[in-house]
């Protein structure tokens, strides 16, 4: 995914949402390949579909 795009604002947007700090979100993902993937099933109070969709760094 594309920084500073639409997309990518709104997901970040979500993700930290979910999540209440970018601290939370980095300790809640794993790196795959230089890029922060999300575990759907990690913290948070929302559904699971907010986050499936990787983040990059």
């Amino acid at each position: 995914m594309r920084v500073n795009t639409a997309k990518s604002m709104r997901l970040a947007r979500q993700v930290k949402g979910r999540f209440g700090t970018w601290a939370a979100v980095r300790q809640a993902s794993r790196v795959e390949n230089g890029v922060y993937v999300v575990d759907p099933s990690a913290g948070g109070d929302r559904d699971s579909k907010d986050v499936a969709v990787p983040a990059t760094a």
